[in-house]
């Protein structure tokens, strides 16, 4: 099955369209937006599609900040993202919203050797939790526990601070 699968952050949109075949997934095309140079979501997606013959049903956002209910106030952006209206503007028989690091939780088996950098090594526990955290908008973090033998995910906003540059290094980091 093909679908539509965005990061929606304050600073940039990223949209891709993917084949799902159960647990394997390939990126077929991809995009990155600006997202201040929007008035919201439905134009970005209006404009990734644009030139589409590949007919898409679905679609599943990661939005950095909270998505409860079927809806999310952006980040950083005016943009509230309801799910009856995403569905309805994008003319999609199912969209879902899910915060981003949640998403980077649920997706983390999906990573392969190549696309891991040990820091430090040690025996995995395969019950043990996992927690993703990174920098964007703000400070995403998710955490993937198990109960009963099956997959947690908790997502949580670990902060929307400004950077504070203090040497050479970080001043650079801010500069990208």
């Amino acid at each position: 099955m093909k679908v539509l699968a965005g990061d929606i952050g304050g600073t940039k949109t990223l949209m891709a369209i993917a084949e799902v075949q159960g647990k394997d997934v390939e990126i077929l095309r991809q995009h990155k937006f600006a997202s201040q140079n929007y008035s919201s979501v439905v134009r970005i997606v209006r404009e990734f599609l644009r030139d589409e013959v590949i007919s898409i049903h679905r679609a599943r956002f990661g939005v950095a900040g909270p998505a409860v209910d079927n809806r999310s106030q952006t980040t950083k952006l005016p943009w509230e993202l309801v799910v009856s209206d995403l569905e309805h503007s994008l003319g999609l028989d199912r969209v879902e919203l899910i915060n981003d690091f949640a998403a980077i939780a649920h997706g983390i088996d999906a990573l392969g050797p190549n696309d891991v950098e040990t820091l430090h090594s040690a025996k995995r526990d395969l019950d043990g939790p996992i927690v993703i955290i990174g920098a964007g908008t703000g400070l995403g973090e998710g955490l993937r526990i198990y109960v009963d033998g099956k997959p947690v995910v908790i997502a949580s906003e670990g902060g929307h601070k400004d950077f504070a540059p203090r040497n050479d290094i970080e001043f650079n980091l801010a500069a990208t």
